[in-house]
């Protein structure tokens, strides 16, 4: 028997979803606890994954993947400030995602673009999926791990 998609979107919440942030969160406070070695590139693999919930769209090839707008019709986050996805960008592939002398130099080399501390990568996600727990229709919520997320978030970032 097929699923239906509330229930194909129920699991993902459930499972990937909830996997996701935990992952972040763990790899987080990890990370600042001074466990570096591949902590850094597993956190923000876990928030480049986020940023593509989030920012990304259901419209077109990315019909096949998850978004935010699945679970909330017309859901849509502003970008931070002007050139926020090509800052964003940058600074991600270049902490993760190449070999640059960036991992090498590191911030004592001037770039031309903002520059994000985990911390703030950790702050500005955390505080996308409080909103959009928030904002998530009850049906989602019921019998799930989303409201204890919800609650530990809340507690670290606000």
């Amino acid at each position: 028997m097929e699923m239906s998609e509330q229930e194909r979107n129920q699991i993902l919440l459930d499972k990937y979803f909830y996997y996701e942030v935990f992952r972040m969160r763990e790899s987080f406070f990890a990370f600042k606890h001074r466990l570096w070695d591949s902590l850094l590139v597993d956190f923000l693999v876990h928030v480049r994954i986020l940023h593509e919930f989030f920012y990304g769209s259901k419209i077109g090839e990315k019909k096949k993947r998850a978004h935010a707008d699945n679970y909330i019709e017309g859901y849509k986050v502003d970008v931070p400030f002007k050139d926020f996805e090509e800052h964003w960008n940058r600074q991600m592939n270049d902490y993760t995602f190449h070999l640059s002398f960036f991992r090498v130099e590191g911030i004592n080399r001037e770039y031309k673009y903002r520059f994000y501390s985990i911390d703030d990568f950790y702050k500005h996600f955390g505080n996308l999926v409080i909103e959009f727990l928030n904002k998530l229709p009850e049906d989602y919520k019921v019998g799930s791990k989303l409201k204890e997320l919800l609650e530990i978030l809340k507690e670290e970032i606000e």
